[in-house]
């Protein structure tokens, strides 16, 4: 998609440029409930839409439907397939440093079917949605069901019953609550024990939870990207490193770090975005919890921290302590590399000291 006029052809809305401009105006670039009600319309017809598509190719089954259906429409893959229209070059943000968050994107191609709709009409908009949907399937666009891709994993090994998720309520508001799901399993003689990141929904705690011990159980690298198919089990795989009662040293040696410039010089931190504080801290942790807590520390005075390194024959420490307000909080990373074993140590300290808890009870309307 080169141009705006290619767009709107895409969406069938060559003629209806007033409509257009509506359809890719969410509120964070000034939009209002004429956008929200497009996107509305155009969330409730993907379902249906897609639901067609599959019963015509003999695809009858209800799960097997929700399973197709959900691959596609998901923050995730409509955030890839905007993405690959070039929809955020039309997105215009009020404030300048701001850039268009995955919400935005996914409502913006809701919002454009909603338009479509309601220029069009069913038919013609029903085969946009296929179309989108073939162009992230052909592109591997869709969406990993990983909860589903470790049900099969474990029934290969006659597991069948539910892998036992643990679902953590860590705060926040009841409109915006923070969930983390740990989960404990063995699999092939071998225990795996993995907490996921923080999110707003159970489910997608539950997908980040069932995504991380996948990596571990089929030796993936972690920035794998996501597929429905199950890779193949490598034999050979390497046994997660796990904390030792003892080592054959007498003491270990942990170097301070003084500065660890690398963790956010790939990290960008604009100021002035209108993003809270809050929101900001839990997307950035995502990618890389070690350094968003070092730039956390420098926005918020009190914020402090310190990390110390150490090398085992069992992999990587580094022990890592935060300050909040005058409480002090201590956590132990271990990975094969230090940057696992920061990041583990740093995912242990967000979830352990309540650090977005703490953030929305003391700078809940604090923006970056």
């Amino acid at each position: 998609m080169s141009n705006k006029m290619n767009l709107q052809g895409f969406f069938h809305l060559e003629t209806k440029s007033e409509l257009f401009a509506q359809a890719i105006m969410p509120l964070s670039c000034g939009g209002d409930d004429s956008f929200k009600n497009l996107a509305f319309t155009g969330d409730n017809f993907i379902d249906k839409a897609l639901q067609t598509h599959f019963n015509l190719h003999g695809i009858q089954n209800s799960g097997d439907l929700t399973k197709k259906i959900n691959e596609f429409h998901n923050e995730r893959t409509l955030e890839r397939i905007g993405k690959h229209l070039e929809i955020t070059n039309y997105l215009i943000p009020i404030d300048q440093n701001y850039h268009p968050s995955t919400p935005d994107i996914k409502e913006t191609i809701e919002s454009l079917i909603g338009a479509s709709l309601q220029a069009n009409g069913d038919e013609i908009v029903r085969e946009i949605v296929v179309k989108l949907y073939k162009m992230a399937e052909t592109n591997c666009l869709l969406d990993a069901d990983y909860i589903s891709l470790l049900n099969q994993t474990l029934q290969k090994e006659g597991i069948y019953s539910k892998p036992p998720f643990q679902d953590e309520f860590l705060g926040g508001s009841s409109h915006q609550p923070l969930w983390m799901t740990r989960l404990d399993l063995t699999y092939q003689g071998q225990d795996y024990h993995v907490e996921s990141g923080v999110f707003r929904s159970k489910t997608d705690s539950k997908r980040d939870a069932a995504r991380r011990v996948l990596i571990q159980i089929y030796a993936l690298p972690e920035d794998s990207p996501p597929s429905n198919t199950l890779p193949t089990l490598v034999s050979t795989q390497t046994k997660p490193i796990r904390a030792m009662q003892s080592l054959d040293a007498r003491e270990i040696v942990f170097t301070k770090s003084e500065s660890d410039k690398s963790e956010t010089e790939s990290m960008q931190s604009s100021t002035n975005t209108g993003e809270r504080i809050l929101d900001w801290a839990m997307r950035k942790a995502k990618k890389n919890p070690f350094g968003m807590l070092l730039l956390l520390s420098g926005k918020i005075p009190k914020v402090s921290g310190s990390a110390w390194y150490a090398s085992t024959p069992e992999g990587e420490l580094t022990l890592l302590n935060v300050k909040l307000d005058d409480k002090s909080y201590f956590e132990v990373g271990i990975g094969q590399s230090a940057s696992k074993s920061r990041k583990d140590a740093a995912e242990k300290m967000i979830t352990n000291s309540e650090l977005y808890t703490w953030l929305n009870q003391h700078y809940s309307d604090k923006l970056v």
